[in-house]
């Protein structure tokens, strides 16, 4: 079994590619000496430590910002780089993003502007959190008009709507309880007040304060499905090259993407990905089927053995019984004789 590193890197020559990674924060997967690799992010560096200065989880120190994404274009955030480095980019080889596409304003635009910093045999390595194993476990899927909205406006920030139902719904999950299928929605603790939610939405559309939100909520056949939508719709350049689905006790699923321009092949792939999906999801229901079978079958077997040890120590517990009472008459045999006296005398009186 591949590892996660392996996953989203393999195939990938960094020594000699030209790369970027987007919003890899304090831990980037691809460290300077591994390559020449760009680091973008929505914000400075300056601007990252100070939002998370106070989360014990970020080692600030550590946070890295070449090429700001944000209200320009990533074509534009290149230019810049390359003007304040000593490196001269025209386009990158590849582009990896772990658990960053659920976060971008404009799913459709995020994509085109990455493929048109890319090559024409570019690639795209994505980390995506599955929401059956995370805080969004309570939330819809993203559907394609919600995928469109933002695209027609262009959106750079997220939208109020993305802002309230990130909020209202951000839930606690326990990720091995989730995976025995163990959780009752009902039961969940809510992260954010009602009042809460309201107030930061508000605030965000009233100051234009960036609220960093997972605003795209995915499975893996609710990816699958979107991007199929987004081929028809000849929305991407992107065809599916390989899949790694939600391992157990992870979260999140990894989706390989490569340049191409063939509309019909993109298509395909995306089919053959929601198609490989739903045989998997079949088989898994199957062998859930059969496991829960199995555990009915083996509480049966373990009824029926505890209800004959119950039979087996009832029928001991008789013979020990009479046993006793054989010792009993063969060592008192006037018991006997007394018993038998008193047998004819309640005869005679009934006769």
């Amino acid at each position: 079994m591949k590892s996660r590193q392996q996953k989203l890197l393999d195939g990938l020559d960094l020594s000699t590619l030209v790369g970027a990674e987007i919003g890899p924060l304090h831990n980037p997967l691809i460290k300077r000496a591994d390559g020449h690799i760009v680091y973008i992010d929505h914000k400075s560096a300056e601007e990252l430590r100070t939002s998370y200065a106070s989360d014990p989880h970020v080692d600030t120190q550590n946070i890295q910002v070449d090429a700001i994404w944000g209200a320009h274009t990533l074509r534009e955030a290149i230019d810049v780089y390359c003007k304040q480095s000593d490196h001269a980019v025209q386009n990158l080889d590849y582009v990896v993003a772990s658990h960053v596409i659920e976060h971008v304003p404009d799913l459709v635009t995020w994509l085109q502007e990455i493929r048109s910093v890319l090559s024409s045999t570019g690639q795209v390595r994505l980390a995506v959190p599955d929401k059956r194993y995370t805080f969004d476990y309570l939330r819809r899927t993203t559907q394609i008009e919600d995928v469109l909205v933002a695209y027609i406006h262009r959106a750079r920030m997220p939208n109020t709507h993305c802002v309230l139902d990130f909020c209202l719904n951000f839930v606690t999950v326990d990720i091995a309880a989730a995976w025995a299928g163990a959780l009752d929605a009902s039961q969940l603790k809510k992260y954010h007040t009602f009042e809460g939610a309201v107030g930061a939405a508000r605030d965000a559309m009233m100051t234009g304060k960036y609220v960093d939100v997972h605003c795209w909520v995915f499975t893996p056949q609710s990816f699958a499905k979107l991007f199929v939508e987004l081929a028809r719709g000849d929305l991407i350049d992107f065809s599916c090259e390989e899949f790694f689905d939600s391992e157990y006790l992870s979260n999140e699923f990894i989706v390989n993407l490569r340049v191409n321009d063939d509309k019909a092949a993109v298509l395909a792939s995306w089919e053959r990905m929601a198609e490989s999906i739903k045989i998997a999801e079949q088989k898994a229901a199957e062998a859930a089927a059969e496991r829960r079978l199995q555990e009915e079958h083996a509480q049966q077997r373990a009824a029926q053995e505890a209800a004959q040890a119950t039979a087996d120590e009832m029928a001991a517990a008789a013979a020990a019984q009479r046993a006793v009472e054989a010792a009993m008459h063969a060592s008192h045999p006037r018991v006997t004789g007394i018993r038998s006296a008193l047998k004819a005398i309640a005869h005679a009186i009934k006769g």
